[in-house]
């Protein structure tokens, strides 16, 4: 879990809150109608945007955000080598093999071996 996502949320809900309470009557900032304005309007703006296939990953993406592991770049390097020596002795297609753990690696790997330009890869 991304502890600086909980963290950055919780305090910006909490500052929220406190300027809301030392700043007198919190009724003047709970307003029904500006709530559905705001929020329902927000919905439908996206949802105006984007097909429903795409609105209902919603729960996917926000699951993203707090939940995503970071790979230390020490593990990257060393099967970015393996990967290339890999590919100087066997050619591209050797790579079709690799196991790869990071999905953006993977990607660009499942690109050169289907032929695509490195430049364009890049």
């Amino acid at each position: 879990m991304d502890l600086a996502t909980l963290v950055g949320m919780l305090g910006a809900i909490g500052f929220i809150v406190m300027a809301m309470i030392l700043g007198g009557d919190i009724s003047m900032f709970v307003d029904t109608q500006s709530i559905l304005i705001v929020f329902c309007g927000s919905i439908f703006v996206v949802l105006s945007n984007y097909n429903m296939g795409q609105f209902f990953t919603i729960g996917k993406i926000i699951g993203k955000a707090f939940m995503f592991k970071i790979e230390k770049p020490e593990e990257l390097i060393e099967k970015s080598v393996e990967m290339a020596d890999a590919a100087r002795k066997g050619g591209f297609l050797a790579l079709e093999e690799a196991e790869i753990s990071n999905e953006f690696m993977q990607k660009g790997v499942d690109m050169l071996v289907d032929g695509h330009d490195g430049d364009v890869v890049r």
